[in-house]
């Protein structure tokens, strides 16, 4: 079985896991890890010690691109889609916390602390996502 093959393989067994199965992934493998990508018009640079990357679609959150870089080839892929697609399955609770932080009416420094203490949790979340859904 190809790398491809695997991977989206990979992809339809974790988002029927997952329960996204009507959500729309399109999956990117993309060369390096500094390509520009685009949301809604503007530019994103993906982080460097990453090994993927989603980007919404739609307004509706019914789409999304998975962009993933050649190194998630040599890491531990499974865990890298199943990163992913938890982040597409908390993507409604991102959305109505970048809202409410959003429409703070506090200074940008604070909503920078604010969107950055979500992310990590965030991440934790994903993380124990990964271990239960791998069991």
């Amino acid at each position: 079985m190809s790398k491809r093959e695997k991977l989206y393989k990979l992809v339809a067994k974790y988002k029927k896991k997952l329960k996204l199965t009507d959500i729309a992934i399109n999956i990117v493998i993309a060369e390096d890890k500094v390509q520009q990508f685009r949301k809604r018009g503007r530019k994103r640079k993906a982080v460097s010690d990453c090994y993927a990357e989603v980007i919404e679609e739609s307004i509706d959150g019914k789409e999304f691109t998975i962009f993933i870089f050649k190194s998630a080839f040599e890491e531990d892929l499974e865990d890298t889609v199943i990163h992913e697609l938890s982040h597409i399955l908390l993507h409604p609770m991102r959305n109505a916390a970048e809202n409410l932080i959003t429409n703070m009416d506090i200074s940008d420094k604070k909503k920078k602390k604010l969107f950055d203490k979500f992310d990590d949790q965030e991440h934790k979340v994903v993380n124990n996502i990964i271990k239960m859904v791998r069991k």
